[in-house]
């Protein structure tokens, strides 16, 4: 039996009264216009007002602990405060992560303000559901989101969780969640992830530079068997897989038991976002690296360091072990990335509506 989707409105004393009239008239809309099986249901929940100098992610970070503590399926929280995805300002964004989305009541203009927050939610709630603000309609996107809506209403029995360990919970709400999470993971367009981490990505380009300058990498690579390349490859990208998660705590942990599922969630999209991102990242140093080989060294000096012809093969050798050593040199850049940049890279905050003038 579906428990239906519980939305948690964050909102400060100022903003209370339209936080009621949100929540009092959201359930019809998303009815309306996402979903009508799904029982839809909604609570305010009143916080200090956020400082002045938060940002984004700070704010997302509120609004995610309050999901946890009050094991809601998703949060929007209301701000008096101005957003910007990069330099661009924006009256909404969401992270599809953590089923946490952001208004900016000023940026929502002077007039129909109410109307407009309303529009902003149901918005909002698409995006939470794995549907970008900014991608274009197509026939399928009412099924699929109609589909997520209802294994996120749906969930897991809270016996499961006492009936099973760790692992089996896990298993049975992956396999609960497919669509959702599909969603949630093409929302964050993880193939971009580390192009938004300029220090790895830096670090990365810089130590494949070099490795391609050393002779013993000739070497090794011209030594390693292809089965032994693809492991090397496949432990560097797990180190820097690590680094990132670990040195920028993006590993969640229940805090109680109605929250495991949705911690769950949180990280396999988080793990599954990361390692596309990493894996597009090792491609393209390959890549790169492939071609700033055949330009700078000569197969004759290659020939004379390997004592075996300087074949396309060893090339591709070559270059992919280059690569798995930058890739460590990835990791060593992630170590000085900002919380905030890691945070922003993996969790993928995308911008909605642009910022509406107050004379509207």
């Amino acid at each position: 039996m579906s428990r239906g989707i519980v939305i948690g409105v964050l909102t400060s004393h100022d903003d209370r009264g339209r936080a009621e009239k949100l929540v009092e008239g959201l359930p019809r809309s998303l009815s309306e216009r996402v979903d009508s099986r799904t029982d839809w249901r909604t609570e305010v929940c009143e916080t200090e007002p956020a400082d002045v100098s938060a940002t984004p992610s700070e704010l997302t970070e509120s609004v995610r602990r309050r999901l946890l503590d009050r094991g809601w399926q998703m949060g929007i929280g209301l701000t008096a405060l101005p957003l910007r995805v990069g330099r661009r300002p924006v009256a909404t964004t969401a992270s599809a992560t953590h089923g946490v989305g952001l208004v900016s009541i000023p940026a929502l203009g002077a007039v129909r303000v109410d109307e407009r927050l309303r529009d902003a939610a149901v918005d909002l709630v698409s995006g939470l559901l794995g549907e970008a603000a900014g991608d274009e309609p197509d026939d399928g996107r009412h099924e699929r989101l109609r589909m997520r809506g209802a294994e996120l209403a749906a969930g897991l029995p809270a016996a499961e969780g006492k009936r099973h360990g760790s692992l089996r919970f896990t298993q049975l709400a992956v396999s609960n969640n497919l669509r959702l999470l599909g969603g949630m993971i093409r929302a964050n367009r993880p193939a971009r992830v580390m192009a938004r981490l300029s220090r790895s990505a830096t670090a990365a380009l810089g130590t494949g530079a070099y490795a391609l300058s050393s002779s013993s990498i000739w070497s090794l690579a011209h030594a390693s068997t292809w089965p032994r390349l693809v492991a090397v490859g496949a432990l560097a990208m797990l180190l820097i897989l690590a680094s990132l998660v670990i040195a920028h705590g993006l590993w969640e942990r229940a805090a109680n038991d109605a929250a495991r599922e949705r911690v769950v969630l949180f990280n396999v999209v988080t793990i599954t976002t990361l390692t596309i991102g990493i894996a597009a990242l090792y491609l393209g140093l390959v890549i790169i690296l492939a071609l700033a080989a055949a330009i700078s060294i000569p197969p004759a000096a290659l020939a004379e360091q390997l004592s075996a012809p300087a074949t396309v093969g060893e090339y591709a050798r070559l270059a992919w072990f280059a690569a798995s050593v930058a890739t460590v040199g990835g990791a060593l850049g992630s170590l000085v990335e900002s919380d905030e940049a890691v945070r922003d890279a993996a969790y993928r905050p995308r911008g909605g509506q642009q910022e509406t003038p107050a004379a509207d």
